[in-house]
């Protein structure tokens, strides 16, 4: 099963990747530069419950419409939970990890307004040593905050599912 999904996943990237280079022939504008970090809950990786992630992106825009790619570092710190039934407890060491996603946006609003919201899905893969890929499907939504005409404030939520949920801040450049 986890095999079959890592190979649905690779060809869904291969996807958005042949769109993104055909979106790039079209009349687009500049591009959207991020670097962004928050905190994530975790789920379903080992006894791990928290997460920190870090890292930069870049989309580029067709009106309203992007096509991009993040590159983040993930890091989990060390865990300690509990064995069950009284055995004792266990403990699981500090992980990193790296995290490469491709997506697609939807900005809102005029591309000259201050506040401008966005929602974006796409697919992430997870590098975890020596196990391998971890494809996940990214989900997230947010605003940027232009606080001048070429930067700003990014603010998102992001769903990495099935594992994590993140709440991101960072600074934004056009």
């Amino acid at each position: 099963m986890r095999i079959e999904s890592v190979r649905i996943g690779r060809q869904l990237l291969g996807v958005l990747i042949a769109g993104a280079i055909h979106a790039s022939t079209a009349n687009a504008q500049s591009p959207i530069l991020t670097a962004s970090g928050g905190p994530a809950l975790v789920k379903t990786l080992s006894h791990r419950d928290s997460a920190w992630q870090v890292g930069f992106g870049a989309e580029r825009l067709n009106g309203p419409v992007g096509f991009g790619a993040d590159i983040d570092y993930a890091y989990f710190p060390p865990a300690t939970y509990d064995l069950g039934d009284g055995h004792g407890t266990g403990s699981a060491p500090s992980l990193s990890m790296a995290v490469a996603t491709l997506k697609a946006t939807y900005h809102f609003g005029q591309d000259q307004g201050r506040l401008r919201p966005f929602m974006a899905g796409g697919l992430s893969l997870l590098f975890q040593r020596p196990e391998g890929e971890f494809g996940m499907i990214l989900l997230s939504s947010g605003f940027d905050w232009w606080t001048s005409r070429r930067a700003g404030i990014r603010v998102e939520v992001r769903g990495q599912f099935p594992i994590m949920l993140g709440v991101r801040a960072g600074i934004v450049f056009r």
